[in-house]
């Protein structure tokens, strides 16, 4: 497998137009080092003044710029439908467009320190490892996903034993405890369970109690337990609460740039 990697400097502003239609043609990486403006307009809008930036496109489409500093882009866009370079005057000219939903990225540059495009290759599995906060934070925030039309009340609720991953409100007026594994789960969870709701029956005598043991799977045993002790156990796919936590951290991210744009 050939890695092909070319740098360009000191071209006039043509030359690089023509670099980047190029690029851009081909599906090439792409990595600028520019002094420009941008402008979005999309699910919100956005005006970013004249600065030094590091401009990257991607094999996808995919475009990003970045200040000198800090690990998050100010402007991002995902893969895009059409992306056009032209040369106006003294300035580069580059559109970025994404039809669904409808984005525009312009990129004003008026300056181009350097020019990197390559080609890689990348066909490497990627492994999101969660740790049982990771998942009791996205459960807190879609409590349905353990029960419909439930609501959480707490999270790492302290009781006698210790502490309750999550404390919801069922839709019946129910409390529902909630102990999560994020590997197998073995009895002895169950019995942590058990233990966590005998306490609270013990202070809350009137309410209605009950247990889901929530975990990736569980060992016979485990099952065996829960249906003696009438607790439900829950299996939960890692792999759509890998996808929930990166659709949070979208949002938050759309949050700040609105947030920011409001100030």
């Amino acid at each position: 497998m050939v890695v092909m990697i070319e740098n360009f400097a000191s071209l006039d502003l043509k030359e690089y137009v023509d670099k980047l239609r190029d690029a851009i043609a081909h599906k090439k990486l792409i990595v600028m080092y520019v002094r420009c403006r941008v402008e979005y307009e999309g699910r919100s809008a956005s005006k970013l003044e004249v600065g030094d930036r590091i401009l990257i496109i991607k094999q996808d489409g995919a475009v990003l710029v970045h200040r000198p500093t800090g690990y998050s882009p100010v402007n991002w866009q995902p893969e895009t439908t059409y992306i056009d370079v032209k040369l106006e005057g003294t300035k580069i000219l580059l559109k970025a467009i994404r039809r669904s939903p409808r984005e525009i990225l312009n990129v004003e540059i008026e300056k181009v320190y350097g020019l990197t495009i390559g080609e890689l290759h990348d066909t490497g599995t990627f492994y999101e490892l969660l740790d049982e906060s990771d998942i009791r934070d996205i459960l807190a925030h879609y409590p349905e996903l353990i029960e419909e039309n439930s609501v959480t009340i707490d999270v790492e609720k302290r009781v006698e034993p210790g502490f309750i991953d999550l404390y919801l409100r069922g839709k019946n007026g129910e409390i529902i405890v909630v102990e999560i594994k994020r590997v197998k789960a073995s009895i002895s969870a169950v019995k942590q369970l058990k233990s966590y709701i005998d306490a609270l029956s013990k202070h809350l005598p009137k309410e209605r109690i009950k247990g889901v043991l929530v975990a990736p799977e569980a060992t016979n045993s485990a099952i065996e337990a829960c249906e003696k002790l009438g607790i439900r156990f829950k299996k939960i796919a890692l792999d759509k609460i890998v996808e929930l936590k990166r659709k949070l951290m979208e949002e938050k991210r759309e949050r700040t740039l609105l947030d920011y744009l409001k100030s």
